[in-house]
């Protein structure tokens, strides 16, 4: 039998800076630093960079656009070169370490990643936030003794299983929930329910508890995680606007009802989360949908728009801070 140990070796957020070159100005990432790898195991490497745009349009407003840096992580072995494999092995480590069994050099990561430079007239970038994660899973051999009760259970059920416990030891019980489910009024009497399906689909069924529910229909063209999160806003007579963070973790939105179907899903002005994360909505006015989430820096952004049309630009809130992808709640006033 055996364990996963994840080791988180960097969890770094750091200001992502803006370069002048002449009449140029870009947005750059910092470039790296150390990682204690000590320890056998898959790498998993992750990083985001932003930074803000702000254009003056000619009319006094100050327009304000979020964007985003491609950004390249990579890890440094101890002997200078680039190390290309996704596993780290006991050969591996041992290859950098003496007859003692003490470390010959030093691991390190290294980023890197600009902006397209743009003329500095007119424009005034932004810091925003680079965030790295590097962790490492170690895969450990147990000598625990094997699960002593495997099984599904239907939820609407009540079972009584045996079990043996002809062995000394700590005795761990536990379940898995269920996947967010998001339920919206579609008239008097009958709701809309949305799911993420155990592969990622989107799919929608209408009804009511006291009649018959209709047949559970896929909201084609997008993939989220399995069991993601998915948010359904009613914001005018006949029409829901659907929202759901991809497997890439981008934003997108879809149109209609469960009756007529849904239109095509639109990115919301490449608004970024992580995979299947929380996207809280809001229905004002006049068609007016607002949206908050927490990016995977964990920063706090809304934007306002028209589902199926129009939306405006991401901004941040304030200087409000959430885990990364954490799920925010709001209310009109």
């Amino acid at each position: 039998m055996t364990y996963a140990v994840e080791h988180r070796i960097v969890e770094a957020r750091v200001q992502t800076s803006i370069v002048h070159e002449g009449e140029l100005v870009y947005a750059k990432v910092p470039g790296g630093g150390n990682v204690d790898i000590s320890f056998p195991g898959r790498l998993e490497l992750w990083s985001h960079a932003t930074y803000f745009v702000h254009v003056d349009d000619g009319e006094g407003r100050d327009l304000t656009e979020r964007k985003t840096i491609t950004t390249t992580l990579q890890i440094i072995a101890p002997d200078g070169t680039t190390w290309d494999n996704d596993e780290v092995t006991l050969d591996d480590l041992r290859r950098f370490r003496d007859l003692r069994g003490a470390a010959r050099g030093t691991w390190s990561y290294r980023l890197s990643g600009s902006s397209q430079p743009v003329p500095s007239e007119g424009v005034l970038l932004v810091p925003g936030e680079t965030h790295v994660r590097i962790r490492l899973h170690e895969t450990v051999l147990s000598s625990s003794a094997l699960p002593r009760l495997d099984t599904t259970v239907p939820a609407a059920d009540t079972v009584s299983l045996g079990l043996d416990l002809f062995h000394v030891g700590t005795l761990e019980v536990s379940a898995s929930p269920g996947s967010p489910v998001e339920c919206v009024a579609i008239d008097d009497e009958r709701v809309a329910i949305f799911v993420a399906d155990p592969a990622g689909g989107v799919f929608v069924a209408a009804g009511s508890p006291l009649n018959p529910w209709g047949p559970w229909g896929q909201l084609l063209g997008l993939t989220t995680i399995p069991g993601g999160n998915i948010t359904a806003c009613a914001f005018s007579d006949d029409r829901i606007a659907v929202l759901a963070a991809d497997t890439d973790g981008e934003v997108h939105c879809a149109v209609g009802n469960p009756d007529q179907g849904f239109g095509d899903w639109q990115s919301v002005s490449q608004g970024a989360t992580l995979p299947g994360a929380r996207v809280c909505a809001v229905n004002l006015w006049a068609g007016q949908v607002r949206l908050f989430l927490a990016d995977p820096g964990g920063g706090v952004y809304t934007i306002l728009g028209k589902p199926g049309e129009t939306w405006g630009l991401w901004k941040p809130l304030s200087d409000g801070s959430s885990v990364p992808g954490g799920a925010l709640s709001a209310v009109p006033v």
